[in-house]
């Protein structure tokens, strides 16, 4: 079933990011995320946009990072679910007082004009550079 699916992609991108291969977790989650994402699932969603973004992070890709954990705690939020959310809350908070006012607002205008977008350049540039995971042609662009 898709949901067991996207579970066990999920799976297996936090186990990528633990063994210190985040860059394999991403696009695990990513594919977790496209499955959450067509079945509806918000809060599987959610998750896996939090631990995109903190790979992302890992990574120093700063921005995308920041658009993925902006738009789970979003997801978070809507749901009802503070725990999360608050979790969120503090390490974004943590980034604003590390980016400045400066900085911090000029990320504000780039993630209210479209953080899908800011996440996905993150996730498209460790897709160039990631090596072909088993059973997926190499990348070839």
């Amino acid at each position: 079933d898709t949901l067991g699916v996207a579970g066990d992609l999920g799976y297996m991108g936090l186990t990528a990011i633990s063994a210190g291969r985040p860059g394999d977790g991403i696009l695990f989650i990513e594919d977790a995320l496209a499955l959450h994402r067509s079945i509806g699932d918000r809060h599987g969603e959610a998750l896996d946009l939090k631990a995109q973004g903190m790979a992302l992070g890992t990574l120093g890709i700063g921005a995308p990072a920041v658009a993925a954990l902006w738009q789970a705690r979003e997801i978070f939020r809507a749901i009802g679910d503070e725990a999360s959310q608050l979790s969120l809350e503090a390490f974004l908070e943590e980034t604003r007082q590390h980016l400045g006012k400066k900085g911090w607002k000029e990320l504000l205008v780039t993630l209210g004009a479209d953080a899908e977008k800011l996440r996905l350049q993150g996730v498209e540039g460790v897709r160039k550079s990631a090596a072909p995971r088993p059973g997926n042609p190499p990348n070839t662009t």
